[in-house]
């Protein structure tokens, strides 16, 4: 039998932490032991409790001083000049200050996208789209996508969302507001996955920066083979310049390729929260293969009865109908009693009829 191999860990990187993230640790851990030795003193020389001693531990250092405790030994009051007026007070300060300084660098940094985030089951985009209005198209664009995303009913539509890009300094607060987050690096970044915490995405969006350069498609294919070698499992949508590029994407790990449809970015939050449905979407952009189709016929019927005629005639799928004040109304109800001007039906080249054969079909159905 060959022995068993054992899988090699990868060696765990080893975060640096920033200088005054350093610096406020360090303070703060001589702040502590100079606190814990008072306290203990206190214990020792004045005979206090636990609770009693750590009482005027922090009345002292904080300099409220209510004089219900106090330190009446030599060496009681030796300690608490060397560990609380010598020590803790001007040291409690300045730990103070570094924390708010500390809060202003990590707000700043999560702002213009320099922090390392650590999330799970989140959304990442990895690129942003760029228009002739430069930032502010991107900025339009994923506002869009993302607020359909949040008005969907499933789940998924409340995940937060990473956008990896350098093309923004920061975030505008619309997006903020809406749960969406910056990594500020190139998407060929080598630290792009681990600061987005790619890995533990629920869906990961590979954009087309340039929708008119085939180069992009090279780009993402890169991308995508690196995630899936990374050890990804979960869902991956791309956006393809070109249609021939659709078949290698997929091969190499996409499981949902779509077209970097600009004025429609409703389309990307439909394929991340009903995978399969941009194929619906798409075809019906074009006019190959079904296309939706106008038809201007009237009728008075229930919307059930016109659905089974279509259905039984291969006529094609009803999905919306022109009322009388030239509204259309999509997907009605089955029970809906409706009177239309117009239909629109989605249908293939051989399934296209004249409207004066379907008027006739309709009228004997209405009559």
């Amino acid at each position: 039998m060959k022995p068993e191999t054992r899988r090699k860990r990868r060696p765990r990187k080893i975060r640096r932490r920033h200088p005054l993230t350093e610096q406020l640790i360090r303070s703060l851990s001589i702040l502590l032991f100079f606190l814990s030795s008072h306290t203990l003193c206190m214990i020792q020389f004045e005979h206090l409790s636990l609770g009693e001693a750590l009482w005027l531990t922090l009345t002292s250092v904080t300099t409220v001083g209510y004089g219900d405790y106090s330190a009446q030994t030599v060496m009681g009051r030796f300690s608490t000049v060397i560990f609380i007026y010598i020590g803790s007070i001007a040291l409690l300060a300045q730990v103070a200050g570094m924390y708010f300084e500390h809060r202003q660098m990590v707000k700043r940094k999560k702002r213009t996208g320099e922090w390392r985030w650590r999330m799970k089951n989140h959304i990442v985009f990895i690129g942003a789209p760029k228009g002739l209005k430069q930032h502010q198209f991107a900025y339009n664009y994923f506002k869009r996508a993302i607020v359909a995303l949040r008005q969907s009913a499933l789940k998924e539509s409340q995940l937060p969302v990473i956008i990896v890009t350098d093309f923004f300094d920061d975030l505008p607060d619309y997006l903020t507001e809406l749960n969406v987050y910056l990594v500020n690096k190139t998407t060929v970044d080598p630290q792009v996955f681990e600061h987005a915490c790619v890995l533990d995405a629920h869906t990961v969006v590979f954009m087309a920066t340039n929708a008119l350069d085939p180069m992009v498609d090279s780009v993402n294919f890169e991308l995508i083979d690196r995630l899936r070698q990374a050890g990804f499992k979960r869902n991956i949508v791309a956006e393809a310049v070109m249609d021939e590029s659709r078949n290698r994407l997929i091969s190499v790990g996409a499981n949902h390729v779509v077209r970097p449809i600009r004025t429609y970015p409703e389309l990307i939050a439909r394929t991340i929260l009903a995978p399969g449905t941009e194929k619906v979407i798409e075809d019906l952009f074009d006019s190959v293969g079904e296309e939706c189709v106008r038809y201007d016929v009237t009728v008075q019927k229930q919307w059930a009865h016109i659905v089974q005629v279509f259905m039984q005639e291969n006529y094609g799928t009803p999905l919306a109908y022109l009322n009388q004040f030239d509204e259309v109304i999509i997907s009605p109800a089955g029970i809906a009693q409706i009177d239309c001007k117009a239909l629109f039906v989605v249908a293939r080249e051989e399934q296209l009829q004249s409207e004066k054969i379907l008027q006739d079909r309709l009228f004997r159905l209405a009559s």
